[in-house]
């Protein structure tokens, strides 16, 4: 079992002027009560068309159908075909259905770091992604090139809209320092390796012409029931500035 670790949402804006671990019960359908408590803490406004990218077995996808049936979900996988998910997420077919069954949407075969096909057909106001990571590696360096690629595809199939991107981190990976996370601003003596050692989200963020806006924090008490790793949700978007 894993220590359980602070989380925070951070807010950034579209400058345009110038499973790891995933917490997620195996069947959020089956969970659904803290999962309704856990999105209506996230706050996706009501009739927002959001896009999940990298979404494993769909069970987060599955849940927030479950939960907000005011929102239009898209649910997507780089794997390009059912069976294939199947094999590899054993029980992913069973949130397919439940997807489906809600009025939700699935589509294969989708690359996070080239949305510019999918958003066009699609065209999400959200688009998420939890828990990046590069399968078998915990290397940060290609984590953070991971998070990089999708940020700046994200931020280019949402640009000159007033869409947002919202990016889902465990504890020390986004480097904000904010609300005793550990990286840049952060009081301890050792920030400086905290920050180097994270995936730097604000920088990646800025790369592709976003900037952050806000910090959150939430605690287990905002999605009881989940076990790990409570995630940190990242939400990048427009801005005025």
């Amino acid at each position: 079992m894993r220590s359980r670790a602070s989380a925070m949402v951070v807010s950034l804006g579209l400058a345009w002027s110038a499973r790891l671990a995933a917490p997620f019960p195996r069947s959020a359908v089956r969970c659904r009560a803290p999962l309704q408590r856990l999105m209506a803490h996230l706050g996706f406004p009501a009739g927002e068309r959001v896009l999940i990218v990298g979404d494993g077995d769909f069970s987060y996808s599955a849940g927030l159908v479950a939960s907000r049936p005011d929102l239009d979900v898209v649910a997507s996988t780089l794997i390009g075909a059912e069976e294939d998910l199947e094999a590899r997420y054993p029980g992913s077919s069973a949130n397919i259905r439940a997807i489906s069954a809600l009025g939700g949407h699935v589509r294969f075969g989708v690359d996070a770091t080239d949305l510019s096909e999918t958003a066009a057909l699609v065209q999400p106001s959200c688009i998420r992604f939890n828990f990046p990571h590069i399968d078998g590696k915990s290397n940060t360096k290609h984590n953070r090139a991971l998070l990089s690629k999708f940020l700046a595809s994200a931020a280019e199939a949402l640009r000159g809209s007033r869409g947002r991107v919202e990016v889902s981190l465990v504890e020390g990976q986004g480097g904000s320092g904010a609300h005793g996370e550990r990286g840049l601003g952060d009081a301890e003596a050792h920030s400086d390796r905290h920050w180097r050692l994270s995936w730097m989200a604000s920088v990646a963020g800025a790369d592709a012409g976003l900037l952050m806006t806000s910090v959150e924090p939430f605690t287990d008490q905002d999605a009881p029931g989940l076990e790990g790793y409570v995630p940190q949700v990242r939400l990048l978007g427009p801005a005025d500035v």
